[in-house]
């Protein structure tokens, strides 16, 4: 018995819908203040917001563009690079294709399958490479929001794996 039959469709894509505009309405904002921030008071530039989409997509600031997500006592590797990649691409791959869930078919469940793969093994490396630094970012509620995050996907994509292979 899957969720369409316990909800039907209509209910079911206006809960989802609600929470993809209110991720993305966060989005948003984030982005808004972090522009407040970096701006020095220049007015939001389109080009900019998308050179910003495409450097944080493309991983820019792990291959040494910016501050990154290598810690400060942490030698440059790419292993973070690949892990963290999974965790945010297995993410994209579930959070669009649960858009099309009610009108599930093979090709549906496997991209769901293998996104949560990515995730699973994304996010339980990631935490793993963060215990066995003992590296922490320059601010501790980051530390704590970034592995309490990680440990919400890990959990989301366990519960993936489970809800195809049952």
């Amino acid at each position: 018995m899957g969720i369409s039959k316990v909800f039907p469709s209509y209910y079911f894509f206006s809960i989802e819908y609600s929470l993809y505009a209110y991720l993305l309405i966060l989005w948003s904002i984030q982005g808004y203040y972090y522009w407040k921030t970096i701006s020095n008071g220049k007015k939001i530039d389109l080009n900019a917001v998308f050179k910003a989409v495409y450097d944080t997509l493309s991983h820019k600031n792990f291959k040494g563009g910016g501050a990154g997500c290598n810690y400060p006592s942490e030698e440059a590797n790419y292993y973070r690079l690949s892990f963290h990649a999974l965790v945010m691409y297995g993410f994209l791959l579930d959070w669009i294709t649960i858009l099309f869930y009610p009108f599930k078919n093979y090709l549906l469940l496997s991209l769901y399958f293998i996104g949560s793969l990515m995730m699973t093994a994304g996010s339980a490396t990631t935490l793993f490479l963060n215990v066995i630094t003992h590296s922490a970012p320059e601010s501790e509620n980051t530390s704590k929001f970034g592995n309490s995050l990680l440990a919400l996907l890990l959990i989301s994509g366990i519960t993936g794996i489970g809800f195809i292979l049952l």
